[in-house]
């Protein structure tokens, strides 16, 4: 009976227009470029990845509700600690160049985001990585930063298979819009 008249309630207040109504979607975006900078011998890697937003529909009331960079990088090892740094990129960058070590890419040293893989984790998610970067994604939208994309840093040696897996890099975005 409750329900009942809850569900009768919302259908009046929605009659009269007195609630807000909520549009969700989700968009995974592949990277527009990519690069791998050059092995520097201190045994991480450095990458970088770009993503288009343009495609986002837009308008008045859009929530971000969550961003995040997903990847799976099959390449990592397995039997020890991998860390993972995310920051933004502070200029514009040509993967070309940058993969040849002629671009030394410039990104804010605050971190926006980090993800740990421990061999337990690898074992379970094999080199699933999760990295937030939802306040950066609503600067990008709002216009308040400039899109030049984003910084990843790892504690691993770059393998040979890790350029051809920067691809496989998808940036999550869950948004909607309140009216």
């Amino acid at each position: 009976m409750r329900i009942f008249l809850t569900l009768c309630s919302l259908v009046a207040l929605q009659a009269f227009g007195l609630t807000t109504s909520i549009h969700a979607d989700v968009a995974k975006i592949a990277p527009e470029k990519s690069a791998l900078c050059p092995d520097d011998g201190s045994g991480k890697s450095y990458v970088l990845l770009s993503f288009d937003l343009s495609g986002l529909r837009s308008g008045e009331g859009r929530v971000i509700d969550e961003a995040y960079l997903e990847w799976i990088v099959p390449s990592l090892p397995s039997d020890g600690l991998v860390e993972f740094s995310i920051h933004q990129m502070e200029s514009g960058w040509d993967e070309t160049r940058v993969a040849a070590g002629q671009d030394t890419p410039d990104w804010k040293p605050d971190e926006e985001s980090g993800w740990s893989i421990e061999p337990l984790d690898y074992q379970r998610h094999g080199g699933l990585v999760r990295l937030s970067v939802r306040t950066l994604v609503e600067s990008w939208l709002e216009g308040t930063e400039q899109n030049h994309g984003l910084f990843i840093k790892f504690t691993e040696k770059p393998s040979a298979q890790l350029p051809g897996e920067l691809s496989e890099a998808r940036l999550v975005i869950r948004y909607g819009f309140i009216k």
